[in-house]
Order: structure tokens, then C-alpha cells, then sequence
């Protein structure tokens, strides 16, 4: 009976792991010959080749996150961008697992992705196979990451100043190895965790303030992202001290409703009826609070853009806040309504709020047809 149950346990152990794996992680450890445990950890395999181990990662539940050809230190992924980082290793490792020189070429093509050997491209006759890159991975090889506007760069260097280059763009689904279905699970987790931090917006310096067509109202200029009205424009009064204070008040409701958008209003204790629009999938809604929501979707890396305007004849604000994940080429967007009259009379406003995302940049003027 003992051995029947520790049989039992050793095939569907593998299984009940993969259970909330990423479909393309799954698909690597399948093909891999050196099993992963439970364990994070630089998994050495020799039937890859010689020099060849293999980063292995899980997240919080256990599942496996992350199967890729070791090619940078815990600290070096801790000190650059662990998420570039990883990227590398699977994209690597993928390649090391094709079966020949023709699916990689076909994988490179379909991503998107350049390899090269000292300037020559994979297929070319002074790269004419994926051993010759495979041959400059080693513990004393040297690795850097540069990004350009349309992506990213990783060069492999030898001892003998040798390089490889991996050429890859900023593509979310590319960089974190999940497709949208996954990605949108992923949020929907986060948002149901929520954040405990508190909003805690800064004031900016009064010499970067510039004047409106209302001598009471001041704006600190912005940035404009792909069409003229996403802004990041901000606002401001200033009291006969000269002290700055962001708007809202319901003498500017347009103003207002923007800086709110942005995270700059951190009172009163606004509450969200929220929606997240996933892919596929029955869409989940959630009672949270403003503050919350906004430092959950919104980190140091995330620009921030915003529009509003009143519908309704004046009676309801309608905005917009664009959450553009630039270094990896994706946005999350909010959809905001909120009644005029009670935005700024209740103690706890309520806002009503759908989310996108996940979405490709190239599809931010889709979401408004």
C-alpha cells in the first residue's frame, strides 16, 4: 500500500505543480531532461552540455515561475532588472531545447528576436549553427543589458572578447513569458490582495508652475501620450501665502477629477466599484478603496496619463487614466464616472471604474472606438 501511494505521489506530484504555471514555462519543463524540484535553485544538467545548468524559480504558491539557461547571478538580477533578466535565460533556454538550427530560426522570426555571432546573424555562413553561441556560455563569460527605443539588447562575452547578441523587443507577453489569459489572472489576484499603502502625493516646486486664463488656477505642464487630449498634466491653487495645494474643488470639476486620476488627491476616502475586464473570461468586480487600487496598479515605473470631461449635461464626470508600462511596451487603462454631486459633498464618494489590461500600446485607440 506504501509503495502504491508514493507511486501515486510521484505522478501527480509534477502535475499539481505545473497546475498555475504559465503555459510557456510548462512547455519548457516538459521538454527539459533535467526535471526541476521545489526547491529555487541553479539546477546543473549535464545532458544539455557541459557548462550548462539552468535557473529554476517559483512564486508564492509554489508553482513554477521560471526555467531558464543560467546566465546571470542572483545578485546581478537583483542589481539590473530580474524580469529582463529572466526573459533572456528563457529565450535562451528555448533555443538550447529546439531540435534544430531551421526551429530556431523559425522561433526567432515569429518573436521577433535577432541572435548574432560577433555581427552575423544565426543562419549566415559565419553563424552557421546555434553551437557556436552555446560554445561562449561559462562562468567567466561577461553579460550586459542595454535598452534602445524599440527594445532590448544582451551581449554574451567571452575571455577572448568574442560576443553574442540577443536582440528582443518590447513585447509584455515576450518579456514576462505569460500570454494575456495568464497575465489578466495575475492582476485579478493582486487586486483582490489590494495594497495597504496610503496615497501620499508631493507638492511640486512653485517655480515650475505656470499660470492659467484663471489667475486662481495653476498647472504644472506635462507630457502627452499618442493622442492630444492624454495628458499628464496637473493643477494647483495657491493660497494669499503663496502655499500651493492641489485642486479639488467643485469650481474646477475638470481639473479635479484629473488630479484624482493621477493619485494626487488623497482625501477624502473615496471608494471604487470596480470592475477588471479580463480576456476570456467572466469579469470580476470589486468594492475597493481609491487608494488602494491606485498603488496597487501604479509603481515608480509606470507613467501615468489622464482626460476627463462632463456628459450627462454637467451632471457626471467621465475620465480616463492610462497606466503605460513603457520599458515593456504594454498599458493597463482605467475608465472612471463619478456623480458631480456627490464627487465633492460626500464623505465617501463612490467612483465606478472598469479595467483594462495588458494591453499592447499600438491598441490604446481601439479602446475608444
Amino acid at each position: 500500500m506504501k509503495k502504491l501511494f508514493l507511486l501515486i505521489l510521484t505522478i501527480l506530484w509534477p502535475l499539481a505543480t505545473m497546475a498555475d504555471t504559465p503555459e510557456r514555462i510548462a512547455r519548457l519543463a516538459e521538454q527539459l531532461p533535467c526535471k526541476p524540484g521545489r526547491a529555487d535553485t541553479v539546477m546543473a544538467c549535464r545532458a544539455l552540455g557541459r557548462n550548462i545548468s539552468v535557473s529554476v524559480e517559483h512564486d508564492r504558491k509554489g508553482a513554477l515561475s521560471h526555467l531558464g539557461l543560467c546566465l546571470f547571478t542572483p545578485e546581478m538580477k537583483r542589481m539590473s532588472n530580474r524580469t529582463l533578466c529572466n526573459c533572456v535565460e528563457r529565450i535562451m533556454l528555448d533555443l538550447l531545447l529546439k531540435a534544430s538550427d531551421k526551429e530556431r530560426l523559425t522561433y526567432l522570426r515569429e518573436n521577433r528576436l535577432r541572435l548574432m555571432w560577433e555581427g552575423y546573424p544565426l543562419g549566415s555562413p559565419q553563424f552557421d549553427t546555434f553551437s557556436k553561441a552555446m560554445a561562449l556560455v561559462s562562468e567567466s563569460s561577461e553579460t550586459k543589458l542595454t535598452e534602445n527605443e524599440s527594445g532590448y539588447l544582451f551581449y554574451l562575452i567571452d575571455h577572448n572578447e568574442t560576443a553574442i547578441t540577443l536582440a528582443f523587443p518590447k513585447d509584455r507577453e515576450l518579456i514576462f513569458g505569460t500570454d494575456k489569459k495568464e497575465e489578466d489572472e495575475r492582476m485579478t489576484l493582486q487586486l483582490a490582495l489590494g495594497s495597504t499603502e496610503r496615497l501620499q502625493p508631493k507638492l511640486p516646486e512653485q517655480s515650475r508652475l505656470k499660470s492659467t486664463a484663471d489667475k486662481n488656477l495653476w498647472k504644472l505642464n506635462g507630457q502627452q501620450f499618442m493622442i492630444d487630449h492624454m495628458r499628464s498634466d496637473s493643477y494647483y491653487l495657491k493660497d494669499q501665502a503663496g502655499k500651493v495645494q492641489v485642486v479639488f474643488d467643485n469650481r474646477y470639476p475638470l481639473e479635479s477629477f484629473t488630479n484624482l486620476l493621477l493619485g494626487l488627491v488623497a482625501d477624502p476616502a473615496f471608494k471604487v466599484d470596480l470592475t477588471h475586464k479580463r480576456y476570456g473570461l467572466v469579469p470580476p468586480r470589486f468594492n475597493v478603496d481609491w487608494g488602494s487600487l491606485f498603488n496597487t496598479l501604479v509603481d515608480k515605473n509606470v507613467e501615468c496619463y489622464a482626460a476627463a470631461r462632463l456628459i450627462d449635461g454637467g451632471k457626471t464626470l467621465s475620465g480616463v487614466l492610462v497606466m503605460n508600462h513603457k520599458n515593456y511596451g504594454y498599458i493597463n487603462m482605467l475608465t472612471v464616472n463619478a456623480e458631480c454631486a456627490s464627487l465633492f459633498s460626500d464623505k465617501t464618494p463612490e467612483l465606478k471604474a472598469y479595467l483594462f489590461t495588458n494591453v499592447p500600446q499600438n491598441n490604446l485607440l481601439n479602446l475608444f472606438e
